[in-house]
């Protein structure tokens, strides 16, 4: 199933839910804010997160031994450097605080 068909499924459903048991609580009395909208109010903060935190799967890593020889201090060419950039999550990336550089 695609993230958009599920995003669109968790806000209806969520929206729906909310706005159901908001109206069964309050006994349908009028108030000041529409249930619709509270409902609607979750049900996008609920895709919002769905969507944020789908796409941190895990992720295959290279074994030791691959590691060791990609780290190993190797010589490098004069006016050359190493630079190494980690992303941790999509919720890091968008924060901004993804990118670490060694040595500086």
């Amino acid at each position: 199933m695609n993230r958009t068909v599920k995003f669109v499924l968790i806000v209806v459903l969520v929206s729906g839910a909310t706005s159901f048991l908001l109206t069964a609580i309050t006994g349908g009395a009028p108030s000041t804010t529409s249930p619709a909208f509270i409902g609607t109010i979750f049900g996008m903060s609920a895709g919002f997160g769905y969507l944020l935190f789908s796409n941190n799967r895990k992720v295959v890593l290279a074994d030791d031994a691959t590691r060791r020889a990609a780290l190993a201090e190797q010589a490098l060419a004069p006016g050359t450097a190493r630079l190494l950039v980690v992303r941790e999550s999509k919720v890091g990336m968008l924060a901004g605080v993804v990118r670490s550089t060694a040595g500086s």
